[in-house]
């Protein structure tokens, strides 16, 4: 009935997930690191498949010192990317967790 709003719906999305994005990394640079982590999160609600904003999340759990919230988000990943894709994280996700367990 309301097929004429999928796409602007699709679009709004993506330009909310871009702002989010934006507004993740600025509060990242400005040391706002737990704001950063509220954004990507976010994110993630929306578009579990990013990757990339999986590796943010972890690497600002592992900034917080937050090693045990870095391990289940990478472990999410690895799930989520198997089930979904067949594939595994990206080896520079793997090294961060890695050394985050030196």
């Amino acid at each position: 009935a309301f097929e004429w709003a999928v796409p602007i719906r699709r679009r709004l999305e993506q330009e909310y997930i871009r702002e989010l994005e934006a507004a993740g990394r600025h509060n990242r640079k400005n040391g706002l690191l737990p704001d950063s982590l509220h954004d990507f999160g976010v994110i993630l609600k929306l578009d579990p498949l990013r990757e990339d904003i999986h590796h943010e999340v972890i690497r600002l759990h592992i900034e917080l010192g937050n090693k045990s919230e870095a391990l289940r988000q990478y472990r999410l990943l690895e799930k989520l990317l198997e089930q979904e894709l067949g594939m595994r994280p990206d080896s520079r996700i793997e090294e961060d967790v890695r050394n985050m367990t030196r």
